[in-house]
């Protein structure tokens, strides 16, 4: 059992647990004695004999909530070996020890807001139960300031708040969801992706010119009773991007707020639906338990807490892991359990063959799990959920000498995350080359999911549904702006339900930007593709400027559209190809020769179509291909009816710069699955496909998604 933790244990983990250790099946297994710390039980684990260390390590830890005010480090003092790992491990699976980080505040350290002005800003049910309490002397993280002159990303650091277990919410209005502008007034400034100086440079803003901030009218009675200024956070002009402005000036009688400094593409429909905003950190808004504010300025926590008892309060406000693994090798760690951190569950810096399964991760704020410089990891059996941004960003590889990182992540179940991030972060981020996402199941999440951001990865045997519903111009699996990023294999996945309609639509797995050289096989698309807009091609699968994706023996099942693409003027290629765009980052000069160099003898051979990439060809060469493809009752036609009464029509299945032949056919009705009514897509041996498209291969259905919990 553990016994309750003292502020000053903290950064120990103190638990309490009798135990020592002794060898069982040639491996030696150490638990914790009466009063030892983590700190104190690892620390004896590096004592040991290297004669004792070489036969592999058993660490036991017992049921408890450890709570770290530091992130508990392993390192290569902590290290095993390749023929014998260091294991930590749950005593018993089914109590399992959880993790957390944070500073536990006793009901005593807060009181009763008796402020007359503070009293005075809120409402009449929350007067007397609002509670504040001084964090100053804990080092937290605060949000921005008024002093901050510019827009920042969300979300928003604010420390995270937990009462009886449970996160409580940040006082924001509305307290879920977004305000719809009702009319943008002005857009303010535009700089683009370029500093104000560089936009002077370019004529985007004028050399006189006054950066100022959008303003927009809004319809709701809220704001009337907020204290200026206010956080304010919106998807001002694109549904992919969405940014933190303080407000300049609110006129309540106008219903109009004007935002102190610039969004860098203004406030305007860059999207064809409504802009959206909501404020965030508003004290006015502690109208009902479970909600707090953080005030920067006086570093006060005001919280008005759930209605049931509490004797304490846990907050997170430091950055950094849970558990940091750094330059540590040969460990394992199953079934322990990672919960609240300001920061990530799992670390791993500079870590090899470094093995996390069985682990619940939630309740992090920023990653379940960074890793930075990580080589042949694997993240296995998990479950990710109400991780405030993203779940496993992992990068591994060098990408200049095509060197695999082969780290893996496998069997993994993702659902509801994003919960503090307006756009949600991924369930999955690979940066680098050759790793792997195999056998995991992905849902429920409001915006782009999957981002490989490398060379010769995988993503296979994988389901995917219900996401990418709360963004537009996007995609659940999304790789772009990199063309010398290639050669990865999109293989054997199942995507169901992806995005709704609106705007300018969203796709399964989306290449934008120019992204190339990667191929699509044997997936399985069903009511993807979704756009409400005639001149949009969005897709299951879209691309937009690419060119040599290859999309081979795949199934679309009532989807809008099955492939769709856009395309670039050969002008845009030429200035980009020779380095000519004033984004710097944009170039691929600057991708194929300084990020990586695509003529170095390692490039040549695995790429030699690169031989020629950067040198100007028509645009109409620049194409992608499908083959061996069945659209199952998906239309052929796609109306859209417009305001003033027409109608719209435009052509189903494929859309835009891809080459297909008589080999991608479409079936209206039960082409020959197992169990169409049911979702059981495997194929019968007489199945329509086959005899329609003679160079189709079964796809294992039977094998997609989880392994050990189908």
């Amino acid at each position: 059992m553990s016994r309750p933790i003292s502020i000053g244990a903290l950064a120990a983990g103190l638990l309490l647990f009798a135990g020592g250790f002794s060898e069982i099946q040639g491996s030696v297994v150490v638990e914790m004695r009466p009063g030892e710390s983590m700190v104190q039980l690892r620390d004896r684990v590096r004592a040991l004999p290297p004669d004792d260390r070489a036969k592999g390590v058993k660490v036991v830890v017992p049921p408890g909530k450890y709570v770290f005010g530091e992130p508990f480090v392993l390192d290569g003092r902590d290290s095993g070996s390749p023929q014998a790992s260091i294991v930590w491990c749950a005593k018993n699976p089914s109590n399992r020890p959880l993790f957390v980080s944070g500073v536990e505040l006793p009901k005593s350290a807060f009181k009763v807001v008796d402020d007359p002005a503070l009293v005075a800003r809120l409402d009449e049910s929350a007067r007397g139960k609002v509670l504040e309490a001084d964090v100053s002397s804990y080092g937290f993280k605060m949000p921005i300031g008024t002093s901050v002159n510019t827009e920042v990303q969300g979300p928003l650091k604010v420390p995270d708040v937990f009462i009886n277990g449970r996160r409580i919410v940040l006082a924001n209005y509305p307290i879920d969801g977004w305000c719809e502008i009702e009319k943008i007034i002005d857009k303010g400034s535009v700089t683009g992706d370029h500093t104000i100086k560089r936009a002077r440079e370019l004529g985007l803003l004028g050399p006189d010119e006054v950066v100022r901030g959008g303003s927009f009218k809004y319809r709701e009675d809220r704001p009337s009773a907020w204290q200026e200024p206010v956080l304010l956070e919106g998807f001002w002009a694109f549904d992919w991007r969405a940014t933190i402005i303080w407000s300049k000036t609110i006129d309540k009688a106008a219903k109009t707020i004007t935002l102190k400094n610039h969004h860098q593409y203004g406030v305007k429909l860059g999207n064809p639906r409504p802009r959206r905003w909501r404020a965030l950190n508003v004290f006015e808004e502690l109208n009902a338990p479970g909600r707090y504010v953080m005030d920067p300025a006086k570093r006060r926590l005001y919280i008005y807490p759930p209605e049931e008892a509490f004797d304490s309060v846990i907050v997170c406000g430091k950055a950094g892991g849970i558990v940091q693994f750094k330059e540590a090798h040969d460990i394992v760690f199953s079934g322990i359990d990672f919960g609240a951190s300001w920061g990530y569950g799992v670390e791993l810096v500079g870590a090899r063959r470094i093995t996390v399964e069985k682990a619940k991760f939630r309740d992090q704020r920023d990653w379940a799990v960074l890793g930075k410089n990580v080589w042949d990891c694997t993240l296995r059996t998990c479950d990710v959920t109400q991780v405030g941004s993203g779940c496993f960003c992992i990068w591994g590889g060098d990408r200049r000498k095509l060197v695999p990182g082969n780290n893996l992540v496998e069997d993994c179940l993702f659902e509801d995350w994003g919960t503090l991030r307006s756009n949600c972060g991924h369930a999955i981020e690979f940066h680098g080359v050759g790793n792997k996402a195999l056998h995991n199941e992905i849902r429920n999440a409001n915006g782009y999911v999957v981002s490989y951001k490398q060379n010769d990865g995988v993503f296979a045997y994988n389901v995917v549904s219900n996401t990418t519903w709360g963004v537009d111009d996007a995609g659940a699996f999304y790789k772009g702006l990199n063309p010398s990023m290639r050669g990865n294999r999109i293989e054997y996945n199942y995507w169901r339900d992806i995005g709704k309609p609106g705007g300018h639509g969203s796709s399964a797995i989306y290449f934008d930007d120019g992204d190339s050289g990667d191929s699509v096989f044997g997936n399985i698309f069903e009511n993807c593709g979704k756009t409400q807009n005639h001149y949009s091609n969005f897709a299951a699968v879209f691309s937009h400027a690419g060119c040599s994706n290859i999309v081979r023996n795949c199934i679309f099942i009532r989807c809008a559209r099955s492939l769709g693409g856009s395309s670039w003027p050969q002008e845009k290629w030429e200035r980009r190809i020779k380095g000519q765009d004033p984004i710097k980052w944009a170039n691929y000069d600057y991708k194929f020769l300084e990020e990586v160099d695509y003529r170095s003898p390692e490039w040549r051979s695995r790429y030699p179509e690169l031989e020629t990439f950067l040198d100007p060809y028509p645009a109409e060469i620049r194409m992608n291909a499908a083959y061996d493809c069945v659209a199952v009752d998906c239309p052929d036609r796609l109306d859209f009816p417009q305001k003033n009464g027409k109608v719209y029509h435009c052509g189903g299945y494929v859309r835009g710069h891809w080459h297909t032949n008589d080999t991608f056919v479409a079936i209206k009705g039960d082409p020959g699955f197992i169990d169409y009514a049911n979702r059981d897509y495997r194929l019968k041996p007489d199945s329509e496909i086959f005899r329609r498209v003679p160079g189709f291969k079964p796809i294992p259905f039977e094998e997609i998604g989880l392994i050990h919990r189908r």
